[in-house]
């Protein structure tokens, strides 16, 4: 099981920090009731925004179409339903069965060693 950051989205928009490694980042994530759709809102610990209204997409890294090395975090970060039950981020599933995951599995290398 992958580990997961915990957002009550009965609280958006909902701003939160996070520390990955050395870094903090203020994350931001707002709901679109028209849509049925999430965004989130990244900034650096000093408040400078890096991304805004980067939509949460099932099973596609979060800021994975804008990362920048040193800017973003040196982590991905999918939603996902680890079941595979629920295939869609919206207001019925997520933070229920799709929770923002942190993609830390190891790839596994092109060849296997004897």
């Amino acid at each position: 099981m992958r580990d997961r950051i915990e957002i009550d989205k009965s609280l958006c928009p909902y701003v939160f920090d996070i520390e990955f490694g050395d870094d903090v980042f203020i994350m931001e994530l707002l709901y679109n009731s028209f849509g049925d759709f999430f965004t989130m809102n990244l900034r650096q610990d000093d408040d400078t925004l890096i991304c805004a209204g980067e939509k949460l997409v099932y099973g596609y890294p979060i800021f994975g179409d804008v990362y920048i090395v040193d800017q973003y975090p040196m982590v991905t970060l999918v939603p996902l339903d680890e079941s595979g039950a629920v295939l869609e981020v919206n207001h019925a599933s997520f933070g229920e069965r799709v929770f923002i995951t942190i993609d830390d599995t190891p790839e596994e290398s092109e060849e296997a060693e004897p």
